[in-house]
């Protein structure tokens, strides 16, 4: 008799598994999942985190797409081994007996054998001018991921506490041009500071202010004192 994810003749959920998120981890288990004739919905809200970027890297063979046709080519390969998808929020998820019962928006209930949380994480913004509207095109979270768009230009850096001091390593690679932002915040030792200049790295105590640029670059970074810093593109790394 079968066990564990396969079918019980005493009960017959809606589906084998529900997968909650259908960015590229919930899609990947999807497709596994339907390969494997499990009987899989995939619900996504379609807010996906990458969706402001032009551009998605480092998939292998799909370098340079756009998280867009990302999604559709996954649907397409998901949906080929009988996935099924809805453009929906799972609102809530309680434990029934060997399975789940899980709300969708609009009070819906659908029975599942077993979930995946594919859900990823949320940004939580600084509130700073400007920033929201460069996320994904000017102003990036990943340096594998955007870096090498922007080598050789200005760059700048947040380094607010101890632990962005090993992220800033990963951008003095990209430029000779980079500035390191700390934003007002006293996190930088002697010695720090000394690594940084030592390879003709900038470092700006100013409170940043505002990010300036059109919908699609940075051009500038307004510090609290009125000063403007030329850059083409900023690094932060954050919640």
């Amino acid at each position: 008799m079968a066990t564990g994810i396969g079918k019980s003749a005493r009960s017959s959920p809606d589906y084998d598994v529900l997968v909650i998120g259908g960015g590229p981890a919930g899609l990947s288990a999807a497709l596994q999942l339907g390969r494997s004739l499990r009987n899989v919905l995939i619900c996504d809200n379609d807010e996906p985190r990458n969706g402001p970027a032009a551009e998605a890297h480092g998939y292998l063979t799909r370098d340079g797409i756009s998280p867009e046709e990302f999604r559709r080519l996954g649907h397409e390969e998901v949906a080929s081994y009988g996935g099924e998808f809805r453009d929906v929020r799972v609102t809530n998820v309680e434990k029934d007996g060997s399975g789940f019962t899980s709300m969708l928006d609009g009070d819906e209930t659908i029975t599942s054998r077993k979930i995946v949380l594919a859900t990823g994480i949320s940004d939580e913004f600084p509130e700073i001018d400007g920033f929201e509207e460069l996320w994904g095109n000017g102003v990036h979270h990943c340096p594998y991921c955007h870096g090498y768009e922007v080598r050789d230009q200005p760059l700048g850096v947040l380094v607010n506490n101890q632990h962005t001091i090993e992220y800033a390593k990963l951008i003095y690679n990209l430029s000779e041009d980079l500035v390191v932002f700390t934003d007002g915040q006293e996190t930088l030792g002697e010695a720090t500071r000394s690594a940084f200049t030592e390879r003709g790295i900038e470092i700006e105590n100013e409170p940043i202010r505002a990010f300036n640029g059109s919908s699609d670059s940075l051009e500038s970074i307004s510090l609290e004192d009125g000063r403007e810093i030329a850059r083409h593109a900023f690094f932060i790394l954050h919640r």
